[in-house]
Parts: structure tokens; sequence; C-alpha cells
């Protein structure tokens, strides 16, 4: 019996101070902007899980940027022919305020979608930056399939945010342990 109640302890310790929630950005007001030597895309926005953030249209084909949960997805959707692009296509968002109150921690590669080359030795993507509201990441030039829509979907990393009552509920919990310990050492 003691060492369940050792056990359980331990795991109440080592488990309850890093309890914390998704980061989450819907309904946060933040800037967009898509750039090529200079922006030529940008807005400022609420970010919403039903809709892209920016959207750039051109020649029939559209660049979207869109933050979803603690998602950030850039799209290509380039119809018609195959797409190539260049070096140094900057995607940024700044004023982001997670609502947990965390900041940006880093930004992690989660999945790309559609057929990509990279065209060049140094792979698909520059620097990928963050400051603690706001990222942004830089395209290498590749190559992709024409009439597919091509899409790099990143995790934005958080810093932890412990819950404030995990103290009150440790204390509680290993005060319960000790009254059952007594009740059985009684009996």
């Amino acid at each position: 019996m003691r060492w369940v109640l050792y056990t359980t302890a331990f795991c109440t310790c080592a488990i309850l101070p890093n309890l914390s929630t998704a980061a989450t950005f819907t309904g946060d007001d933040a800037s967009f902007e898509m750039s090529f030597l200079g922006p030529f895309a940008s807005t400022t926005t609420t970010i919403s899980d039903t809709a892209d953030e920016l959207v750039f249209t051109s020649g029939g084909g559209a660049l979207r940027m869109d933050i979803t949960g603690s998602e950030f997805s850039i799209f290509y959707d380039i119809p018609d022919s195959p797409i190539t692009t260049t070096d140094g296509l900057v995607f940024s968002v700044t004023g982001l305020d997670n609502l947990d109150g965390a900041p940006i921690t880093d930004l992690t590669l989660d999945r790309i979608s559609g057929q990509v080359v990279p065209t060049g030795p140094s792979g698909l993507f520059g620097p990928i930056t963050t400051t603690d509201d706001s990222l942004s990441v830089t395209m290498r030039g590749f190559e992709g399939a024409a009439n597919e829509t091509t899409s790099f979907t990143f995790n934005i990393v958080t810093a932890p945010v412990p819950l404030p009552a995990g103290a009150p509920l440790l204390a509680t919990g290993l005060g319960a342990f000790a009254m059952v310990r007594r009740y059985a050492n009684c009996g």
C-alpha cells in the first residue's frame, strides 16, 4: 500500500506543474504580410478558424496564409502550370497574443502537401524566426506540380504556462494520502 501512495504522489508532483492548454490564436487581432523585395500584400485581421487570414491573387492563382489553432499554414494555389518560386519570399505575422498569455518560442515544420522539389542546394526554407508575439518564414526556391495546392504547415510552439491551481491541488492530494496512510496504520 505504501508504494502505491509514494508512486501516486511522485506522479502527481511530476505531471501537475507541466499541465497547460494548447496555444490558440483564434479571435486575436494580428497583422499578416507577404513580401518579396518589399511588401506586396498585407492586412490586419481577426484570426478565424473558418477563413484564410490573407489571400493574394494574381493571374488565376493565389497565395494564402492561415492560422488555425496553433498551426500556421502557407498555401500556393497555382492552376494550369507548374509552380516555380524564387528565393526570398517572406511570410510574416505580427501582433500575436496567445490567449493563455504564453510567448511564442519556436516554429516547427509539421507537414508539406503536394509535390515539392527544391531548386537550390540550400533547402526549402531560409530563416524561420519568432519573437514573443511574431513569426516569419522565408521560402527558398522550389518547383511544384500544376493544378495542385502546395502547402506548408508549421506548429507554433509556445512556452508552457503552469496551471495556477496546481499547488493547492498538490497540497490537497498529498494531505489526502497522509490521512489514508494514518487511517490504514490505525486500523
